[in-house]
């Protein structure tokens, strides 16, 4: 199985779910990305990993490419009544 690149090239994956690259860590706990990886997720330098290990020991790698305020404006105010803060917390 394959995944096709920006510049028709292609990457080995495992089991369809994106490409599968190997990369060793070195003495001060350091590892590159390889390029075909980086190329699949957009990283560039600067670009944040969100490391996540699973129970049975499965570590995920994200590439965290957006912030919070990349969402600012999604939303609309709902028509109608509106709520104040202190109305919607039950506990005050």
């Amino acid at each position: 199985m394959s995944a096709s690149l920006s510049d028709d090239r292609e990457l080995s994956t495992q089991d369809g779910h994106g490409p599968l690259a190997e990369s060793t860590i070195t003495s001060k706990g350091q590892t590159t990305v390889p390029a075909d990886i980086r190329a699949f997720v957009h990283a560039k330098p600067g670009t944040r990993l969100v490391w996540s290990v699973l129970p049975d020991g499965t570590i995920i790698v994200r590439a965290k490419t957006k912030s919070i305020l990349h969402m600012a404006g999604m939303l609309k105010a709902p028509k109608g009544k509106r709520v104040s803060v202190e109305a919607m917390n039950p506990w005050r």
